[in-house]
């Protein structure tokens, strides 16, 4: 690999994007690694954040491991990231939007009362936990992002993806602040969030806008007889008045 497009690569996962881009695709849906992945996500840019774990939770469930926090993936916009665009314009983009979408207040994105469909658990026997975009996870994305014709002996693929798919982990990242995100989603330990985590979705006109992964009990893990994990709601009661012993109102960190 030239110098010149391994520097690139490395100036784009020091940025570390908050944003990412999904766009359709009929067979590679936003991937959980180790998973099937979460099907019909909305089109789009999304965006990842962290979440602390909330007191209601931690009062609820005394006999889990809460861990550190919560990963929160949604989207935010239509379009896409151009993935072949500039440093500069890697740069300038992110300038623009991480700080702005770090202090949108989540009660106007998911106010009192939406429903967070439970959507299974994630393990992994490395104790590695990903949520990435499938546009990043292709040889045409990895030519893209590091400036290499996909048919080029110069394009390691192996080596993108294992950059991707562990940067962010741990202190991979070599900066604390993008510890535990990656290109295009996140990256975290399992035990960062309580062990293997479950995972809820939110969806609008049936497609998911965002994908949520907290601590969770086995309890938590069992279907309804038409197929469909049960779900719950993110404000703190239920229709009868009683908490609902899993996810609480959202914060940011």
């Amino acid at each position: 690999m030239a110098e010149e497009e391994q520097d690139r690569f490395t100036r784009i996962m020091d940025l570390t994007p908050r944003r990412f881009t999904y766009q359709q695709h009929h067979h590679s849906p936003p991937a959980l690694c180790y998973r099937e992945g979460i099907k019909n996500c909305k089109p789009g840019i999304w965006t990842s954040r962290k979440l602390p774990v909330s007191k209601v939770f931690r009062l609820d469930n005394p006999n889990v491991d809460d861990g550190e926090f919560e990963a929160l993936l949604y989207w935010v916009a239509d379009g896409r990231i151009g993935l072949s665009q500039s440093i500069k314009d890697w740069e300038s983009y992110e300038a623009a939007t991480r700080d702005v979408d770090a202090v949108v207040d989540l009660k106007t994105i998911f106010p009192d009362g939406t429903k967070w469909k439970r959507n299974g658990s994630y393990f992994d026997d490395g104790g590695t936990c990903s949520v990435i975009s499938a546009d990043y996870l292709t040889r045409k994305a990895a030519s893209r992002i590091m400036n290499i014709k996909p048919e080029d002996e110069e394009l390691e693929l192996g080596y993108y993806y294992e950059t991707v798919t562990i940067h962010g982990w741990g202190h991979s990242s070599g900066n604390k602040k993008n510890t535990d995100f990656t290109l295009g989603g996140m990256n975290f330990n399992q035990d960062a969030v309580g062990g293997p985590p479950r995972v809820a979705v939110v969806e609008e006109d049936s497609q998911v806008v965002a994908i949520r992964l907290y601590a969770g009990d086995e309890d938590d893990e069992v279907d309804d007889e038409s197929g469909f994990v049960k779900g719950f709601n993110s404000d703190e009661s239920s229709s009868d008045g009683k908490k609902p012993g899993n996810l609480a109102p959202l914060q940011a960190i």
